[in-house]
């Protein structure tokens, strides 16, 4: 099966079927706005491009938020096709860079959640300029990906389309060598009860959520004096996932 006809039926060969039927406005809601509430557009009218549109929830939010100008893309066919069922406005692209290429200085935000770590080595800073070239002056990219510092952490390995693995200086690395310079990196923050609804799944996620974070804090605490002991680089950034911001502006 050639790549094109693998993201031609994602939906049926990698995508999680249980993030597509999610109900997770209101929990997908409150963690854009714990990340990423300082970078949201003032104007209403801003254009906002999703790039990887996945199960619309990025899209389905910010048209929640009131903005009227939210556009997806990917290059996964089922998706998209699941995505227009939904009403929300998206197109199914076989170039991504190609469609940067024709809305150069148009995005006040490009967002790209779980989307790098798909693109390959030597694909990936042509990927970025190309983003980069697409946002306005002021313009901001927004990066979730799989964080390999996370030894708690599968995420950068269950999905066998994952071909580029991150750290916190190797994606800024990245950033940097596609020409941006304001370039920050921050720990994801990850609501309680994300995903789940009802006074049960609070309480199942609020609990796993100590005890994980509890056995997190004492293995990485672990690991940071073994690394000091023997002089090793120690990460600063543990969370799951590692959110860069990129602003097209010094």
């Amino acid at each position: 099966m050639s790549s094109e006809n693998f993201y031609n039926n994602y939906l049926q060969n990698s995508y999680n079927q249980v993030l597509l039927n999610q109900d997770e406005d209101k929990q997908y809601q409150r963690y854009l706005i714990k990340n990423f509430n300082s970078l949201f557009p003032k104007e209403k009218t801003a254009r906002i491009l999703d790039i990887g549109v996945g199960n619309g929830r990025t899209l389905r939010a910010f048209k929640l938020f009131g903005y009227e100008n939210c556009y997806g893309v990917d290059i996964a066919k089922d998706l998209i096709e699941e995505a227009k069922k939904k009403g929300l406005p998206c197109e199914h692209v076989k170039d991504t860079n190609s469609f940067l290429d024709s809305n150069k200085g148009a995005y006040s935000l490009v967002f790209l959640s779980h989307v790098i770590e798909h693109v390959s080595k030597h694909e990936a800073v042509i990927f970025l300029q190309k983003i980069k070239e697409s946002l306005s002056a002021d313009g901001v990219l927004v990066i979730v990906t799989p964080s390999v510092q996370n030894i708690f952490y599968v995420g950068p390995f269950w999905d066998f389309t994952h071909v580029n693995f991150f750290t916190e200086r190797s994606l800024y690395q990245l950033c940097e060598a596609s020409g941006f310079k304001n370039i920050k990196l921050y720990s994801e923050k990850i609501p309680i009860n994300i995903y789940g609804r009802g006074i049960t799944n609070y309480l199942r996620f609020f609990v796993s959520d100590i005890i994980i974070r509890f056995a997190q804090f004492l293995v990485n605490n672990a690991i940071k004096v073994i690394r000091f002991g023997i002089g090793t680089i120690n990460p600063k950034i543990l969370s799951p996932n590692l959110v860069c911001i990129c602003k097209n502006h010094e």
